[in-house]
């Protein structure tokens, strides 16, 4: 079976089911690891007698070994209790695809949250979904209270930017801002060394970076990080990976180009079409900023009811993955 992947995301399968899949079963088309949380996965079901999308949990001990395939058009709700977990995406298909001649396309979308949303075509970059509002609902959904979040905190540098670390935060009792991730975009203008004789391999300083070992301390639009493999064994990393320093400022990224110059290159290329490359990173210290002139004279308070929910929303009235605090006074619910 052959797996052809174009620029928005669709796959196109094609190809014979062997003869001897009388059992049925899957075939791998991806790998992710997500953090904990809810997440919706959703896509077409193959119209040539194939299943729909599945995860499979890589793990074959794991208690969440498998999400069943999607219907057509809908989709399939997954809460994760625990993070890190990585799974497969896999088109199932059932016995009597054996020997089957295969052409058929699919559109998979994994949406945090728990709701289904059209398909949107593949955009290389990070996704921002910052809250608009907070909204609190009863155990039947009905909405309780609200607050919208003033457009002049939802313009904030950094505003709705986190990783699954940690993330920058609205302290609305404290009208505060708390920057714990900074994003920055890179453009060829910084300064960048390369690795002794490594083929590829560039580095940059961070200086405000946290370091850790065993945590990863930043995220990339372009490149997927890999725990301190480049700066350990640069010749064991792949092209499209990169590694930050666990106790150095330096963050390595693994490239295709021969030169500085080339590499350079190609990052104001990219910003220059609208894709900077950019990479999201936890701060050391967090930096906190008073923002009670964006604030206004917004209310801190919220009703909650027992059986009851907190829901952000972004801008599209949509829900998004988000985190709430708020303390209780006696006799409120």
């Amino acid at each position: 079976m052959t797996f052809t992947y174009d620029d928005n995301g669709v796959i196109t399968i094609s190809g014979n089911v062997p003869e001897d899949y009388s059992s049925g079963g899957a075939f791998q088309v991806a790998n992710v690891t997500l953090p904990k949380g809810e997440y919706y996965l959703s896509g077409f079901k193959a119209d040539c007698g194939l299943g729909g999308l599945a995860l499979v949990a890589s793990d074959p001990n794991s208690s969440m070994s498998q999400y069943p395939p999607t219907d057509s058009g809908a989709g399939v709700y997954i809460d994760l209790s625990e993070g890190g977990m990585e799974f497969e995406l896999v088109v199932s298909y059932g016995p009597q695809c054996a020997g089957m001649s295969v052409n058929a396309t699919i559109k998979p979308m994994l949406n945090v949250g728990g709701s289904a949303l059209p398909f949107e075509p593949y955009f290389e970059g990070l996704a921002d979904t910052p809250v608009t509002a907070i909204i609190s609902k009863d155990a039947d959904g009905n909405i309780l209270s609200s607050i919208d979040i003033p457009e002049a905190v939802r313009t904030l540098d950094g505003y709705g930017k986190g990783i699954e670390l940690c993330s920058n935060e609205v302290d609305i009792s404290r009208s505060n801002f708390i920057r714990k991730v900074r994003a920055i975009e890179l453009t060829g203008s910084e300064k960048w060394s390369g690795y002794g004789s490594y083929y590829g391999v560039y580095s940059f300083d961070i200086t405000d970076r946290l370091k850790s070992y065993s945590l990863m301390t930043s995220v990339c639009s372009h490149f997927k990080n890999i725990l301190h493999t480049i700066y350990v064994s640069p010749d064991k990393a792949n092209v499209g990976e990169y590694s930050d320093h666990y106790n150095k400022n330096h963050t390595y990224f693994k490239t295709a180009f021969a030169t500085v110059k080339e590499w350079k290159a190609y990052l104001a290329e990219q910003a220059a079409a609208g894709r900077p490359v950019t990479l999201v990173y936890a701060l050391a210290e967090p930096v906190e900023e008073d923002i009670s002139d964006k604030l206004g004279d917004i209310d801190n308070l919220i009703e909650v009811a027992p059986g009851g929910k907190i829901v952000f929303e972004n801008e599209d009235g949509r829900a998004v993955h988000s985190t709430v605090t708020y303390m209780l006074e006696e006799g409120s619910i």
